[in-house]
């Protein structure tokens, strides 16, 4: 996600599809329909930067041509690249999640490196050029394997005035790859992950001081009367939601969920009116629901997994 002329920008691929786009005024929405960047399968992970001109830019990576990342011009609506205009600014294998950002003079391409006798773990290359030569290289932190390697994720500047790394985790279990804000610490112009070992490479930073002025600190939704119209953000639904089939409204104080067929017959996890939760990483959970299946006909199914 990128804010430019008072609009927010959104990119995103698929391996299979290519690129996507979508723009709105405000973060909240309403977001445009999606617009195709690249209809090309073989492309993952995107970037999109604008430089002091306005002058448009998007970085992707190539992974079935031996994970080569190309620079992009971007059309003045951002809803287009222009092939011709590719220039090579990295290449190597598992090189990928690249991001492009200019700190003071300097333009950072960071990105996650995965090698199979090491793990995953972020590095950078920096030029003082948008187009490069990105000769310079460093890595910015250690795989940290003990804690799921940290390495994928974007350098963000904090309301508070210091920077942080956003990441998700190079592998998981149960609870899946969760997401780590690790400090930024700058050491030579370079953004040094995590906890500083020595004066040139970061590890995995276990706490750390929220990046918010607010006193009030941060409360994490977890149980639900269902007394809104609106469900609370702590819910998710499993693949495509139709409004057609739940209601907040028919019965106050419920979420009445109406049965259609999955996508696949008797698959649970293609079930299109599934609601979910993220699970929480304790070593017990314990749910309580209550649920009246009095209006449910011979054949359908419901429950709770």
């Amino acid at each position: 996600m990128r804010h430019h002329k008072g609009r927010f920008y959104l990119y995103f691929g698929t391996p299979d599809e290519g690129y996507f786009m979508t723009s709105a005024a405000k973060a909240e929405g309403p977001w445009e329909p999606l617009t195709p960047v690249l209809k090309e399968s073989g492309w993952d992970d995107c970037s999109a930067i604008w430089d002091e001109k306005g002058k448009g830019y998007f970085v992707g990576t190539h992974f079935a041509d031996g994970y080569k990342t190309y620079l992009f011009d971007l059309s003045a609506d951002g809803k287009s690249i222009d092939r011709k205009s590719a220039v090579l600014v990295n290449a190597g294998s598992g090189r990928e999640a690249s991001k492009l950002i200019k700190v003071k003079d300097w333009y950072y391409l960071v990105f996650s490196e995965h090698k199979s006798d090491k793990g995953r773990y972020v590095m950078a290359k920096r030029s003082r050029n948008i187009n490069g030569p990105y000769t310079e290289e460093k890595q910015l932190a250690l795989t940290s394997q003990e804690a799921m390697e940290p390495n994928q994720g974007g350098i963000v500047l904090g309301k508070d005035g210091k920077w942080y790394f956003l990441t998700h985790h190079g592998s998981g279990d149960w609870s899946g790859r969760i997401v780590s804000l690790l400090p930024v610490t700058w050491i030579k112009d370079w953004p040094i992950i995590g906890k500083v070992i020595g004066d040139s490479i970061g590890t995995m930073a276990w706490e750390g001081k929220m990046p918010s002025a607010t006193s009030g600190g941060y409360t994490l939704a977890r149980s639900d009367e269902f007394s809104t119209s609106v469900l609370g953000p702590q819910w998710e639904w499993n693949y495509q939601p139709r409004e057609e089939k739940y209601s907040l409204r028919e019965r106050k104080g419920w979420l009445r969920l109406k049965a259609y067929k999955p996508l696949k017959n008797n698959e649970l996890l293609t079930a299109g009116n599934t609601l979910t939760q993220r699970c929480f990483r304790t070593s017990s959970n314990e749910v309580i629901v209550k649920m009246d299946v009095s209006r449910m006909a011979p054949g359908q199914r419901s429950g709770l997994c």
